[in-house]
């Protein structure tokens, strides 16, 4: 090769050389400038932090970031290896901590949630004010005041004695329809309490006694209502309140008397001749007492056996052998119409009956137990459901009807027996006396007063009586 041409080409492959250098150099330059930008970005996207909304804590949060963000610009300024060095990082790093999470933008977070369910609360206050309580929620507004002038909805003396503090919204209690409330309070209100009106007639009252705890209750659970509403100054006038409300929802029953001159004739002859016989229990005569408390057996009827207990009462269940099960409530009880003073059953120590089982109950040694004996009604999923007709002892008390129709479905009847006290249950003298207690046939089967007629009745200054029409002679009247 000729020297010419070897120079030549040395001096071509030297620039290429340069030229590649410099593009080397080029790329390098792009890429330390391109990782410095994504770094300063990544650097300033993590010193964003979160602001409040409410007046009082924006300035707060703001003034203290733009101190924060100095202070971390200062730490790497005069720290040219804050990349590297673990110390300068962990004072950074705590830096940024504090930026994003100190106590003024968490308490200014806190309170801007609080304020935005305030508000959404008022705007429904707004559209129906009867429903709320707009008097607490005014309250609300100026302790908002409060908080957004002195940082504690307390006022300034709580500010400055408890510092900034974040607003707690406490939401009022909605008002709701009391009238509507205590109404469906008193449907369900039941007396025992009856007062007798004369000739078979009575009315239900209302016991004050088992009416107040219902009013107590319910004025408690809407005790600031019943201030709002009604004005109510104290408990007691609360109290008072709530039970003039319940008291219209209370139904009581009443059933008109019908004068009935045989009964009176008869109480009046029962009356006569007790206080002639000396020790006479002075009782009146009527129904219940000559059927049920002086008896200890008598056959009043299903019917009117139904109309003295009703239709759902409580009902004990014992097996074929004697054997306490349950009591049970809420359903249709049919009673044969027959009546018994019976033993009390009472729980003693577990012992071995006569059939060799183990059982706690026997019978009392007192005869003070009034006893309707009659049959509980099941259907077949519900028998299913308690497993009775597979055991023997309960299946002995069973009785299975069908009713008439298509599909024929099973009715069960269960013995079992409602038990009572006859001496005390004067809610069922009053019923039995006005289901039976009206006609002379059934007042004949209190005694010998068949004869006498339901006619008007007269009595002369002697004191004899005499119908009113054939001017028969009755008696004496005292």
């Amino acid at each position: 090769m000729e020297i010419g041409i070897a120079t030549g080409l040395a001096q071509s492959m030297d620039y290429n050389n340069r030229i590649a250098d410099a593009r080397y150099q080029d790329q390098q330059m792009k890429r330390a400038q391109a990782e410095n930008t994504a770094e300063l970005k990544a650097f300033e996207d993590d010193l964003d932090y979160m602001n409040a909304a409410n007046s009082y804590d924006y300035n707060l949060i703001k003034g203290e970031a733009d101190k924060t963000i100095r202070e971390i610009g200062t730490i790497i300024r005069d720290n040219p290896d804050f990349r590297y060095n673990p110390d300068i990082r962990r004072q950074i790093n705590e830096k940024k901590k504090y930026l994003k999470s100190n106590q003024n933008v968490i308490r200014g977070m806190a309170s801007d949630e609080s304020f935005k369910r305030l508000n959404d609360d008022l705007a429904k206050v707004a559209k129906n004010p009867n429903q709320y309580d707009a008097g607490a929620y005014q309250e609300l507004l100026a302790k908002k005041q409060n908080y957004l002038q002195y940082g504690n909805q307390d006022g300034k003396e709580a500010a400055e004695k408890f510092g900034p503090q974040a607003f707690v919204y406490d939401k009022p209690e909605d008002f709701i329809d009391l009238p509507t409330t205590a109404i469906e309070v008193g449907n369900k209100y039941r007396s025992d309490k009856y007062q007798q009106d004369g000739n078979g007639g009575y009315h239900q009252l209302i016991d004050d006694a088992t009416l107040r705890p219902l009013a107590e209750n319910l004025y408690r659970q809407r005790q600031r209502q019943f201030q709002v509403q009604n004005g109510v100054k104290t408990d007691e006038e609360g109290i008072q309140a709530a039970a003039d409300m319940i008291r219209a929802g209370i139904k009581l029953e009443r059933k008109f008397g019908e004068p009935n001159h045989a009964l009176i004739a008869a109480q009046w002859k029962r009356k006569m001749e007790i206080e002639d016989a000396k020790g006479g229990a002075g009782r009146p005569i009527d129904t219940y007492n000559k059927m049920i408390r002086d008896e200890g057996s008598s056959y009043p009827g299903a019917e009117n056996l139904t109309k003295m207990i009703g239709v759902k009462p409580t009902v004990k269940i014992y097996d074929a052998d004697g054997n306490y099960v349950k009591d049970e409530s809420g359903r249709e009880f049919i009673p044969i119409g027959s009546y018994v003073r019976s033993n009390d059953v009472t729980r003693v120590k577990p012992y071995m009956n006569k059939e060799g089982r183990m059982t706690q109950y026997a019978k009392g040694s007192n005869k003070g137990v009034g006893v309707i004996h009659g049959y509980s009604v099941y259907s077949k999923k519900e028998m299913d459901e308690l497993g009775w007709l597979d055991e023997p002892s309960m299946k002995k008390n069973i009785e299975v009807s069908y009713e008439s129709g298509k599909d024929k479905e099973p009715v069960y009847k269960l013995k079992t027996q409602h038990v009572f006290d006859p001496e005390k249950n004067q809610a069922y003298a009053f019923k039995l006396n006005n289901a039976v207690g009206e006609t002379s046939k059934q007042i004949g089967e209190m005694g010998d007063v068949e004869n006498i007629p339901t006619r008007e009745i007269e009595y002369d200054n002697q004191g004899n009586m005499f119908d009113a029409q054939t001017k028969q002679y009755l008696g004496k009247s005292r």
